[in-house]
């Protein structure tokens, strides 16, 4: 079984909630000049953006929480 470097991982996850946090930004810039279903199709993606960069960013922190006390136990 490998070993799980959980601050590396930690890492993975903050890094995907900025990428998931850029591409809401990004087509929330791009929403306020669509209209009809393209409007309603790209706000049901920033949702969809929005709801992952909030897990990715929660589960990321958490898990750096998770190594820092691992690492004063060991010490």
């Amino acid at each position: 079984m490998a070993k799980v470097d959980v601050a590396v991982l930690a890492a993975e996850y903050l890094a995907e909630a900025e990428t998931l946090k850029q591409r809401y930004e990004a087509l929330a810039a791009r929403v306020g000049g669509y209209r009809g279903d393209e409007a309603m199709v790209a706000r049901r993606k920033m949702n969809v953006f929005y709801a992952m960069y909030l897990e990715c960013r929660s589960t990321g922190r958490y898990l750096y929480k998770c190594a820092q006390e691992a690492a004063e136990c060991v010490h």
